[in-house]
């Protein structure tokens, strides 16, 4: 599951940034103060989903660890 958070915040980021770049590029009515917002919440939905993955790697090394010690 990390691996497909992982990628998928990747993924998402990448596409993301291309996206609303284009689109700023092409001056289609978007400001530089709504793409540096969209920018900003596509960042901040990548750290959230990269976090959760980190969490979730976290917790399950550090249950395998105490259920080993716990032997």
């Amino acid at each position: 599951m990390r691996e497909y958070l992982t990628m998928f915040s990747l993924v998402g980021l990448t596409f993301g940034i291309v996206m609303f770049t284009v689109i700023f590029l092409r001056d289609v009515g978007m400001t530089y103060e709504t793409y540096r917002a969209w920018i900003s919440v596509l960042l901040s939905f990548t750290s959230l989903i990269s976090n959760a993955a980190m969490s979730y790697y976290f917790v399950k090394k550090v249950r395998r660890v105490s259920q080993d010690r716990s032997r």
